[in-house]
C-alpha cells in the first residue's frame, strides 16, 4: 500500500533479510507557516539524512523507518509506529528550504523582543553540525547551497534590520547585535573566541537570567562579521575521528546574539531585546559503534551523561505541563543549567531532531524520534523582552495633557441629549450618526484612559531608575571618600 506517495514496507528489525526501498526516495514539502508561533512556544522538526556509503556498504538500502508525509513518519520495527511531528524534512530537502520554514521565523520573533533558541539534536554522524552550520563561506560574502542554519540566520537579519531601521527612520530606531561563541566540552565551558578562557562559571542574576562569567561578547554590524567570528570558533572546537563520523564534534557548542532595539516616540524612549542562542549539540553514541576508547571514551561518557540529564529535564517539563509538582534538574548539567529559559521558560524553541534512516542506526534513531515526540508536549512562556524610559518632566506634562482631555470626553458623554432607545428605534441619519459619535467618544475614552495608564507606568519606571541611580551615585562617592582615606593614611 502507499500513503502519501511513500511506497510503505514493513518489516521486523530482528530479520536483516528485509527487502530494501529504491535508492530514489520520494520528496515530500515543508510548508511554510509563519502563524505557527501566534499561539505555540515550541517547535519540533525531524530531519533525515541520506544513507552514508558506509551504511550503504554494510547492509544496502535496508531503512527502519520510511517518512509518509511531510508531518509523519513510519517505523518499521516491531512494534510498528508512527510518529507526527510538526514538520518532518525528507532527505531531499535544500538547506534554503529548511531556514526558510525554521530560521526565518526565528529571527522574526527575535527583532519583536522574543527570546529565542534553536538546537540540533541527534546521534553522532546524523548530520547536526552540517543543519547548523553547514559550509562557512570565508569571505561572508556569498552563502553556498550547502551553508547551514546560522549562517542564513544572519544573512537575513541584517537585511531585515537595514530595512527597518530605514522604514522607521522618523522614530529614529537603531538596532545593536553582539555575539558570544563557547563551547561545552567534559562539561567544562571554554570560550570559543578566546580560547584561554577555559572552566568559565555559569551566574544567575535577576535582571541578566543565565549568563556566562567573563564570556567575551562582540559587536557585529554585518555578515562579514559574524562569519570570521564563527570560522574562528568552529576552529576552535573539540572534533575527532570515530568510527561513526570522521569529523566528530566532542562538545555542545552555543552561539548566542543579542539583538537590541531602541526608538523614541511621544517623549519616550522604547528599548526591546531577544536573545538567540543558536546549539549544536554532541552526538548521542553508543561505545560498540563508535569504537570510542581512551579519550574518546571518557569524551563520550561526558556527552551521554549531559544529553541524559537533557532528557530527564525535558521529561521532568513533560509532567509540570500536565499538573504535577516537580524539580525540574535544570543544574544537573552545564548544558542544561545555560539552557533553562529555552526549556520550560522565556522562549521560542525549535528543536531539530536529525537522524539516519538506515536499520545499522535503528536504536539510536528511535531513541531520538521518542526524544522529540516529548520535547513537543514543552510549555514555554514567551514573553517580548520591552521597556520604556523617558523624560521625567515631559511625561508628567504629557500626563496632565492626556487627564484634560479626558475631562472633557467624560463632559461631553454626560451632557443630556436624547435617549438612547430614540436613537436605536430611529431612521435618521442625524440620530445615527449622533449615536456613531458616541461610540466613537466612548472608543476614544477607553484609549485615553489606556494612554494614561501606560505613562503612568513608564513615570512610575523613570522615576524608579532616577532613584537607584542617585543611590548608585551616593555608594560610588561613599567608596571614593573610603578611598581617599585609605590614601592619606
Amino acid at each position: 500500500s502507499s500513503i502519501g506517495g511513500a511506497a510503505k514496507r514493513v518489516f521486523d528489525l530482528r530479520d536483516l533479510a528485509a527487502a530494501e526501498v529504491p535508492v530514489e526516495v520520494p520528496h515530500f514539502e515543508l510548508d511554510e507557516d509563519p502563524a505557527f508561533w501566534m499561539d505555540r512556544n515550541v517547535q519540533v522538526l525531524v530531519r533525515l539524512r541520506p544513507i552514508s556509503a558506509a551504511e550503504s556498504t554494510a547492509y544496502g538500502q535496508k531503512r527502519c523507518l520510511i517518512q509518509d508525509s511531510s508531518k509523519t513518519l513510519s517505523w518499521t520495527g516491531h512494534p510498528e509506529t508512527m510518529f507526527t511531528f510538526d514538520h518532518v524534512a525528507c532527505e531531499t530537502i535544500s538547506q534554503e528550504k529548511l531556514f526558510r520554514v525554521v530560521g526565518l521565523p526565528m529571527v522574526e520573533n527575535c527583532m519583536s523582543g522574543y527570546n529565542g533558541c534553536l538546537f540540533a539534536y541527534g546521534q553522532t554522524g546524523s548530520g547536526k553540525t552540517y543543519t547548523m552550520m553547514g559550509e562557512l563561506s570565508k569571505d561572508g560574502n556569498e552563502l553556498s547551497n550547502d551553508s547551514g542554519l546560522t549562517p542564513r540566520i544572519f544573512e537575513y537579519l541584517f537585511a531585515r534590520i537595514k530595512e527597518e531601521e530605514e522604514r522607521r527612520r522618523e522614530d529614529k530606531l537603531k538596532y545593536i547585535c553582539k555575539c558570544s561563541f563557547l563551547e561545552i566540552y567534559n562539561e567544562q565551558i571554554t570560550d570559543l573566541l578566546e580560547p584561554s578562557s577555559t572552566n568559565l562559571q555559569i551566574r544567575e542574576d535577576i535582571k541578566k537570567g543565565v549568563y556566562v562569567e567573563n564570556l567575551m561578547e562582540c559587536y557585529v554590524s554585518s555578515v562579514k562579521d559574524v562569519m570570521l567570528l564563527l570560522l574562528q570558533g568552529v576552529a576552535n572546537r573539540k572534533m575527532a575521528a570515530t568510527n561513526m563520523n570522521s569529523e566528530s564534534s566532542r562538545s555542545h557548542s552555543v552561539f548566542t546574539c543579542v539583538i537590541e532595539s531602541h526608538w523614541e516616540r511621544d517623549s519616550m524612549t522604547h528599548l526591546r531585546f531577544g536573545r538567540l542562542n543558536l546549539v549544536d549539540l554532541a552526538g548521542s553514541e553508543r561505545q560498540k559503534s563508535s569504537g570510542a576508547e581512551g579519550d574518546r571514551l571518557k569524551e563520550a561518557a561526558n556527552i551521554n551523561r549531559s544529553l541524559s540529564t537533557l532528557g530527564l529535564v525535558i521529561m521532568t517539563l513533560v509532567d509540570v505541563a500536565n499538573g504535577k509538582s516537580r524539580h525540574v534538574p535544570y543544574r544537573d548539567s552545564r548544558l542544561t543549567f545555560l539552557l533553562q529559559d529555552s526549556l520550560g521558560g522565556n522562549s521560542k524553541t525549535t528543536i531539530v531532531a536529525n537522524i539516519s534512516p538506515s536499520i545499522c542506526s535503528s536504536n539510536e534513531t528511535l531513541s531520538t524520534l521518542k526524544f522529540a515526540q516529548r520535547a513537543k508536549l514543552i510549555q514555554n512562556n514567551a514573553k517580548v523582552n520591552e521597556d520604556a524610559s523617558g523624560d521625567v518632566m515631559a511625561l508628567q506634562r504629557q500626563i496632565e495633557e492626556l487627564k484634560d482631555q479626558l475631562t472633557c470626553l467624560r463632559k461631553q458623554q454626560n451632557a443630556p441629549g436624547p435617549p438612547s432607545f430614540l436613537l436605536l428605534n430611529s431612521g435618521s441619519d442625524r440620530e445615527y450618526n449622533t449615536l456613531a459619535e458616541d461610540h466613537q467618544s466612548s472608543c476614544d475614552l477607553s484609549l485615553l484612559k489606556q494612554k494614561v495608564s501606560h505613562l503612568e507606568d513608564v513615570l512610575v519606571g523613570s522615576l524608579r531608575r532616577e532613584k537607584l541611580a542617585e543611590l548608585d551615585i551616593r555608594k560610588l562617592e561613599a567608596e571614593i571618600k573610603h578611598l581617599n582615606r585609605l590614601v592619606l593614611t
